[in-house]
């Protein structure tokens, strides 16, 4: 594509591509909450390695978060 040229999209096209991201945002959201909370139960009880483990994929997912949010 050359430099200054434009792209038009079709109004559909838009709005699947918005409907889209925003059913992609939407999951990782929930999983990031899911995951939160057994963070949390596993924290209340005693169990660091599974804690930890859950640290590290909420981390994961925050990062896909922020890719979504970022396209």
């Amino acid at each position: 594509m050359a430099q200054g040229s434009v792209t038009f999209w079709h109004h559909s096209c838009l709005n699947i591509k918005r409907t889209l991201k925003f059913t992609k945002m939407n999951e990782l959201i929930l999983k990031y909450e899911a995951t939160k909370k057994r963070a949390q139960l596993f924290m209340k009880n005693g169990q660091i390695s599974a804690y930890i483990d859950a640290l590290v994929e909420m981390n994961h997912q925050k990062q896909l978060l922020r890719l979504a949010i970022a396209n």
